[in-house]
């Protein structure tokens, strides 16, 4: 047993080490792709258009997932630590940043919103307006669905 192995139990009869950070980024950044690359194969079939948007928007987070990583890092090399609400507030902002610009446009095509809302059950949008938080969502996508079809 190697030492250090009691406090790893699945390296502890194992030989190989883990696998060096810059494989595990981009094996991270490789799962965001196809992830995002996947969300554009279901949207292309409801739409029956090629887009880039969700792509775009699922790659980046892969590289800031890399870049996170790294500065904490380099923030814990310096004697740096972030306080953890300050941290969560960025990673809010800035996913909410890349979500507006590149995540909920394609949602709110009325070639993908139209068919969705028609195939929703009646008990769905019954069950949805008596929920103080789905029924002001749904009221704006009804709205909006009027004013897009007039």
């Amino acid at each position: 047993s190697r030492p250090g192995a009691p406090n790893h139990p699945l390296l502890a009869g194992s030989s190989t080490s883990i696998a060096p950070r810059w494989r595990r980024q981009l094996a991270a950044a490789a799962t965001f792709f196809v992830s995002g690359l996947e969300h554009e194969l279901f949207v292309a079939y409801a739409t029956r258009r090629l887009g880039w948007r969700w792509l775009a928007f699922f790659s980046l987070q892969g590289l800031l997932l890399a870049g996170e990583s790294e500065l904490r890092r380099r923030c814990a090399a310096a004697g740096l630590r972030l306080h953890p609400a300050v941290a969560s507030l960025a990673v809010l902002l800035v996913l909410g940043v890349t979500a507006d610009t590149l995540f909920w446009p394609v949602l709110m095509q009325p070639a993908l919103v139209q068919p969705l809302v028609a195939a929703m059950p009646g008990w769905l949008l019954q069950a949805g307006r008596a929920a103080p938080w789905c029924s002001s969502a749904l009221g704006v996508m009804q709205q909006w669905l009027r004013g897009s079809s007039g």
